[in-house]
């Protein structure tokens, strides 16, 4: 049995009150939610400069390479990377940029979010082709 959540506490706890072997993993809509925000910032903002933004271009870049370490579940490397991206999002409102504020409010609830939940997140790439293998043996309903 799988317990697919958002990460909240008690979602946590029902893998150990129900029939074992039973696993809690997050669901990928939560972690895809949290992150489309900061792609949508740092792509506004390199389109709204013009694409002469290359520090909001290379933001998107971290972002999406982000979202692929957590799709593939990579949580070591996507925390060192998101851990790494706070940081220059700091030195960036240091230096007055704005959507760098917007950006570190965002990555740091993010960041404890995937500290928090980092033993339920999976390799979801992985887990799609093992549902997509069942699904092939499986007979289809006439």
């Amino acid at each position: 049995m799988t317990v697919l959540s958002d990460g909240a506490e008690i979602m946590k706890r029902l893998p150990k009150v129900l029939p074992q072997p039973t696993a809690h993993i997050i669901d990928w809509f939560h972690i895809a939610m949290k992150i489309q925000s900061l792609q949508q910032i740092a792509d506004h903002v390199a389109r709204w400069r013009g694409g002469g933004s290359s520090e909001m271009a290379k933001v998107g870049a971290d972002v999406r390479s982000l979202k692929w370490k957590l799709w593939h579940g990579q949580t070591d490397r996507a925390l060192e990377q998101l851990e790494t991206m706070t940081n220059e999002f700091a030195k960036l409102r240091e230096g007055g940029n704005l959507p760098a504020t917007r950006l570190l409010h965002l990555a740091h609830p993010l960041l404890t979010y995937i500290r928090l939940n980092k033993g339920a997140i999976i390799n979801y790439g992985a887990r799609i082709d093992q549902v997509d293998a069942l699904r092939r043996r499986w007979p289809s309903p006439r």
